[in-house]
């Protein structure tokens, strides 16, 4: 209630009170005697809540065989996931809406490979008995668009020869336009991944692209100058493993085993973390070692994710390589090591948040890394030494030995980058630890950082109709916080899904050139007005078209 001086400010008389009770933020801010009162919103104290998820569209608990999360929107509303029986029969793929708490059913057959946009406003899929396809279902208005591989693999190549084969990973970025996915066919009519032997049968997995808005396909593993890599790299997983897409889609992070991909790989043929740089088409090798030496290990760098605004990548590697002053001084490589690699500063370093007791996560291995929209919140699961019990209820053990037959479960923790502080995330708002079932995917998170779902067989979190034994079921933990996602210009469009964020005239720049898609008439930059092109039947927001000769 008291007019608190502050020291002079640019030669100004600055004083602050407070008008309201503590607890309030509305505050009175004195500059030369003259008063400016700033109003927030009053401290909402809210706690951990936790919602059953596994219902169908009858609104009845699902009791199959298996359940398996697959993906959640950045606002922790829409949670993606399937049921499917031991014999891969009876399956389906649902979108469950946790406001409305109804579910809707998108795939009647076991989905192989799945994603759910950021914004909640796109599913892909791949079908166990079209494995080789992707399907995309938009949530918004319901339509399936099927087939979309075969439908635009001519734009790579006029006598495309497709070959589908299965699909391996799926990605897809914040607003949904960009889908990531991996296969061993060759899309393009190009030669199909060779082995070191000269083999092509069954070479390494290839990445590729599909712009939902332009409708085209694109390589992305491919060198600098769009060649394939000399080989397809070592290990039991070769070609590309994983990969993730900035939400504008000019970044793509992809963590593969290649030899000759990168100028500045050192013709290494063992995993590691490649950054594909969709407006300059360069890739580069980012997992270097403190020496800018590429590690030569099967046990190569992980990637965990990219930032939706593109900055940063987000990986895991031995400490061995990254970070000596972590190694087990009791020898070996380990243990693993939390990294975050800046593409503006072409820098990497060792992300570690910190405990209560001050102890380093990554101290300890932590597994299956998850994160916030760019990284504000990064989660993992961690078993044995607990962070920070935090008075949970529960014991964790990779072993079965408390008797409560709940053998590989294992907590997840939500570590505040900005503020180096760790807590723990599956408990139940009795505080009672919620044993996650340690068989992948162990849990997904919303992009705002605030929720978490999980798969668990634990009853004792169950509502009354859902108190089946030995049955997986599905939970959403609501940990009270997260960050908040605005609509700045209201445009429609979430500021971390729009180029433009406070222009509410424009939304997208395909190209990057930092002149919206609406003023822009050369989208691709391609060098070919879009009125040309569209009077061409040439395609706007595709730039490789454009190189066709088409009159030989």
């Amino acid at each position: 209630g008291e007019r608190a001086i502050i020291p002079p400010l640019g030669g100004l008389n600055v004083s602050i009170q407070s008008p309201k009770p503590a607890g309030e933020t509305s505050v009175v801010i004195y500059i030369d005697n003259i008063a400016y009162q700033v109003v927030g919103q009053p401290a909402i104290e809210t706690g951990t809540t936790v919602n059953f998820i596994s219902r169908n569209e009858t609104n009845t608990p699902i009791f199959s065989d298996s359940l398996e999360p697959l993906g959640i929107s950045a606002d922790g509303n829409l949670v993606l996931f399937q049921e499917y029986a031991a014999d891969l029969t009876n399956a389906n793929l649902y979108l469950r809406n946790m406001t409305t708490q109804t579910s809707i059913s998108i795939n009647d057959e076991w989905t192989r490979v799945a994603a759910l946009s950021a914004d909640g406003s796109t599913v892909a899929f791949s079908s166990r008995t079209r494995d080789g396809e992707i399907d995309i279902y938009n949530v918004n208005t319901g339509l399936l668009e099927e087939g979309v591989i075969s439908a635009a693999a001519n734009q790579l190549d006029s006598n495309p020869q497709v070959n589908l084969d299965r699909i391996t990973h799926l990605s897809i970025s914040a607003s949904g336009r960009f889908v990531l996915f991996t296969t061993r066919a060759s899309l393009d009519g190009r030669p199909e991944l060779k082995t070191d032997s000269g083999t092509a049968s069954r070479g390494g997995r290839i990445l590729y692209l599909y712009d939902k808005l332009a409708k085209s396909l694109e390589r992305i593993s491919t060198d600098s100058y769009g060649a394939l890599p000399s080989s397809r790299g070592n290990g039991t997983a070769p070609g590309v493993v994983m990969a993730a897409i900035s939400a504008d889609g000019r970044y793509v992070a992809f963590e593969a085993s290649y030899k000759g991909l990168a100028a500045n790989d050192a013709n290494i043929f063992y995993r590691n973390i490649f950054l594909k740089d969709r407006k300059t088409q360069e890739t580069t090798v980012i997992g270097r070692a403190l020496n800018n030496s590429i590690p030569s290990t099967d046990t190569g760098p992980a990637l965990s994710a990219i930032t939706t605004d593109g900055k940063y990548v987000y990986f895991s590697g031995l400490a061995a390589y990254f970070a000596p002053e972590y190694r087990d001084p009791g020898g070996g490589v380990g243990p693993t090591v939390d990294l975050r690699y800046s593409v503006e500063s072409d820098d990497i370093e060792v992300v570690a948040p910190v405990s209560g007791s001050e102890e380093l996560v990554h101290g300890k291995q932590i597994n299956n890394e998850t994160m916030s929209l760019n990284g504000e919140y990064i989660f993992f699961e961690k078993y044995n030494d607990v962070v920070n019990s935090e008075g949970i209820i529960g014991r964790f053990d990779k072993d079965s030995s408390a008797g409560d037959g709940l053998w590989g479960s294992t907590p997840v923790y939500r570590a505040n980058m900005l503020t180096d502080t760790i807590e723990y995330a599956t408990k139940s708002d009795q505080n009672n630890a919620i044993h996650a079932l340690r068989f992948a995917p162990v849990f997904f998170t919303s992009g705002d950082g605030r929720y978490v779902v999980v798969r668990s067989e634990d009853n004792k979190i169950a509502p009354p109709d859902a108190l089946a034994q030995s049955h997986k079921k599905l939970f959403r933990i609501d940990l009270g916080t997260g960050l908040t996602l605005s609509d700045s210009d209201n445009d429609g469009y979430i500021d971390y899904a729009d180029a433009f964020p406070f222009d509410d005239f424009e939304a997208r720049d395909s190209d990057w050139d930092l002149i919206g898609d609406l003023a822009d008439n050369d989208d691709d930059n391609d060098f070919l007005p879009d009125e040309y092109e569209l009077d061409n039947d040439y395609n706007p927001l595709f730039p490789f078209d454009g190189l066709e000769d088409r009159d030989n």
